[in-house]
C-alpha cells in the first residue's frame, strides 16, 4: 500500500488510528474507496479544527 509496511498499517489498525479492513482476500486486507474516503474526511476536519 503505497510504499506504507504492513507491519506499520497492522499496527495502526490496533491502535484505532486507521480504519480496519473491509475484507480479506486471502491474508491480503483490502478497503472500500468509500471507507478510505470517509478516513481521508475526518482528518481533514481534525486538522482544520487544530489551527
Amino acid at each position: 500500500m503505497g510504499g506504507l509496511d504492513q507491519t506499520t498499517l497492522d499496527k495502526w489498525v490496533a491502535k484505532g488510528e486507521f480504519p480496519r479492513p473491509d475484507l480479506y482476500l486471502g491474508r491480503h486486507p483490502r478497503w472500500r474507496l468509500s471507507t478510505i474516503n470517509a478516513y481521508l474526511a475526518q482528518k481533514e476536519q481534525e486538522y482544520q479544527s487544530c489551527g
